[in-house]
């Protein structure tokens, strides 16, 4: 384990971010004809959800609590397995608005060849925002394991144990900082060397298959011997 860190997780997207993924999502098993009108999710009417994959600690890492349902587990996350999702509660509420979604399956509307691949949601966790420039926020969110949604962009989240006041370790960092933001250069210099070791080790400790192609992308190569993941 790395000193300090209590989590790490892996993503897609980031929340609040530039770049944003979405797909249309309705209950599985009702497809619509081309002229249909639907006007309800029993009917076959489809929802616009923001898009991401996701590991396995993801929603702990970043402070999104489960409110029903449970969490990927480590093998959903990093190996092929049954299709499975977790959605928010906005998205939830849209397709069943008389019942509980945990355990209900749903299907991407419009894409023929996926329409036989029905997913089942194990999951509601609260809405968050993605986009941050959009100009209207999507009707949910739909969060597929990392193993399932690979995207060689990827973003690593990390939780520290919070540092008591005056600790040696955060006043130490926090006067780093400081240096940095007032022109030292050589602080910058550590700040960055710091990071990169941070980013290195963290993906070193994650499973092979969610080493991305290019973690050098986050400055993630090894400071001390110039190595990068590849």
């Amino acid at each position: 384990a790395l000193p300090g860190v209590e989590q790490v997780s892996i993503s897609a997207t980031v929340p609040f971010g530039m770049i944003s993924s979405d797909k249309n999502v309705q209950r599985a098993g009702v497809n619509p004809g081309a002229d249909a009108r639907p006007s309800t999710a029993a009917e076959g009417l489809a929802f616009k959800a923001a898009w991401n994959s996701v590991g396995a600690n993801y929603f702990s890492t970043v402070g999104l609590p489960v409110l029903r349902g449970r969490a990927f587990t480590e093998a959903e996350a990093t190996q092929p397995g049954p299709s499975v999702a977790i959605i928010d509660e906005p998205l939830a509420k849209k397709l069943w608005p008389d019942g509980d979604a945990v355990g209900q399956r749903v299907q991407y509307a419009g894409e023929k060849e996926q329409q036989n691949q029905t997913i089942e949601i194990v999951g509601i966790v609260p809405v968050t925002r993605h986009d941050l420039f959009a100009s209207e926020e999507p009707d949910g969110s739909i969060y597929l394991p990392f193993a399932r949604g690979f995207q060689s962009d990827v973003s690593f989240f990390v939780r520290f144990h919070s540092l008591a006041p005056g600790t040696e370790a955060g006043t130490a960092d926090w006067a780093l900082v400081q240096q940095c933001a007032a022109g030292d250069e050589e602080a910058c210099s550590r700040l960055v060397t710091d990071y990169q070791r941070m980013v290195y080790q963290l993906a070193l400790h994650l499973p092979h298959q969610d080493h991305p192609d290019h973690v050098h992308g986050l400055g993630g190569g090894d400071p001390e011997t110039g190595l990068e993941l590849g």
